[in-house]
């Protein structure tokens, strides 16, 4: 069974290498295209596509709009962001941009999600949110206005070890920091493909969750296969495949956990925005 000592470096990957991009100094790069106070539409990029043999789902016309919230004033490398509001969404002909299946895919940023992709400037720095919207019509020119409120949370990593998995399957996991989400272990052997499974379902704010893995007699497994469910279900399903052990008192759960700090609530509105 291949094992590992890195536990510490296996659990704070996510937090020791965010996605972060530095900008060039101001006079260097092209100026915004909008800002409405710590809000800057950081990019604005159509897609309209014909492919041969395309699958029957493939979401070939479509726009993205990514913002850049400044939060230079509670640097984090990571934070949990939520869409409290967010208006309908319009171009200057009247399509609806933010259909029902757009508003829909794009249910994990009204509940919570968290981000890492973090950029900076001279005066700026902060995540960036993209989401996806439908293409406008052809002859459209501008969005007419797009509004919206934004909670915002720095965060900070905080690692829980939990002795004796067995003991916990089947069971939420108590612990204060999993106070706003349910973990719940689960384990499957399968002795004729030698193999062992543990999956955790999670339900309540699953974002928070940012790693886990297992410890067996004093060792970290390396995992040989990796499965997770639609984002959009209520209950969220990581699965972790391993080669096949039998889980004892030793065996133990290790999650690392997203702990917020103060929440901070910005309202944002652009009218009338040029469309590339």
């Amino acid at each position: 069974m291949k094992k590992t000592s890195f536990a510490i470096l296996l659990l704070s990957l996510v937090f020791s290498n965010p996605l972060m991009t530095r900008l060039a100094s101001e006079d260097e790069r092209t100026p915004p295209l909008a800002v409405d106070g710590r809000i800057e539409i950081d990019e604005i990029r159509i897609t309209r596509a014909r492919v041969s043999g395309a699958a029957p789902n493939a979401d070939l016309t479509k726009m993205k709009v990514s913002i850049w919230i400044d939060m230079h004033d509670a640097k984090s490398e990571n934070y949990l962001v939520r869409f409290a509001k967010l208006d309908p969404i319009f171009d200057d002909t009247g399509k609806l941009l933010l259909s029902k299946q757009r508003l829909e895919d794009a249910l994990p940023l009204r509940q919570e999600t968290r981000t890492a992709n973090i950029k900076v400037s001279d005066d700026r720095y902060g995540p960036v949110l993209t989401f996806v919207l439908e293409a406008p019509a052809r002859g459209a020119a501008h969005i007419k206005s797009f509004k919206g409120r934004i909670e915002i949370f720095p965060t900070t990593a905080e690692r829980i070890s939990i002795a004796n998995l067995p003991s916990l399957i089947g069971k939420p996991i108590k612990h204060n920091l999993l106070a706003d989400l349910s973990v719940v272990p689960q384990i499957e052997s399968n002795k004729e493909i030698d193999r062992t499974k543990v999956t955790l379902e999670i339900t309540g704010r699953k974002d928070r969750l940012i790693a886990w893995a297992v410890r067996h007699d004093g060792e970290v497994l390396n995992r040989n296969g990796y499965s997770k469910s639609d984002p959009r279900k209520p209950v969220k399903v990581l699965g972790h495949g391993y080669d096949l052990f039998e889980p004892t008192q030793k065996t133990s759960l290790l999650l690392a956990v997203s702990k917020p700090g103060r929440k901070q609530v910005i309202d944002f509105e652009f009218s009338d925005l040029e469309l590339p």
